[in-house]
Parts: structure tokens; C-alpha cells; sequence
């Protein structure tokens, strides 16, 4: 029985980390601090959309400040300047993997 739990429980958690791949965002008027899917994908992305204001800043830990980032990774936040509040979801990001 705990075999099958286990089965069932993984199946589910690859299931959703593969629709997971590109998050819903819900973006308010201001900064935002976002966080990556569970795959990377270009920073580029965002900065296309013109609601947003380029460019996504990420954090340098090494200089302690904010650089342009190129890649939205997983498990990094990054700040992002919007015009409008709007939402993008995993249907409306066209953006492949790296």
C-alpha cells in the first residue's frame, strides 16, 4: 500500500512540476519580486511585454547591488517594473527552455 501512495504521490509531483514550468504571474502597478518556474527561460520575455519596463533586475551577491538578469531561473527572485497590473499564465508564455 505505501508502494502505491509513493507511485501515485510522485506521478502527481511530475505532473505538476511539468505544467509548473512557467508559473502564473500576477503583476500590480510598481515593483514586483517574482520568482522562476521549475525550468529556466529568458529574462527577454519579460522585457518584450509592454507592460513591463526593462530590465528584470536579479541580485549580484558578490557586488551587492542588481544587474539586468538574462535567465529567469528557479529558486531566484527577481524584480520586475510594471506599468499596469495585469496576469500572464502558462498559456501565454511561448517562451521555450534554455
Amino acid at each position: 500500500m505505501k508502494l502505491k501512495r509513493f507511485f501515485i504521490l510522485t506521478t502527481l509531483l511530475l505532473i505538476s512540476t511539468i505544467f509548473a514550468q512557467y508559473p502564473t504571474y500576477r503583476f500590480d502597478v510598481g515593483w514586483n519580486l517574482i520568482g522562476g518556474g521549475s525550468s529556466p527561460f529568458p529574462a527577454e520575455y519579460l522585457d518584450t511585454l509592454e507592460q513591463i519596463i526593462s530590465p528584470v533586475y536579479e541580485y549580484n551577491t558578490e557586488t551587492f547591488g542588481y544587474d539586468a538578469a538574462e535567465t529567469i531561473e528557479p529558486l531566484v527572485g527577481y524584480w520586475v517594473l510594471s506599468t499596469v497590473s495585469f496576469t500572464i499564465g502558462e498559456d501565454t508564455c511561448d517562451c521555450p527552455p534554455l
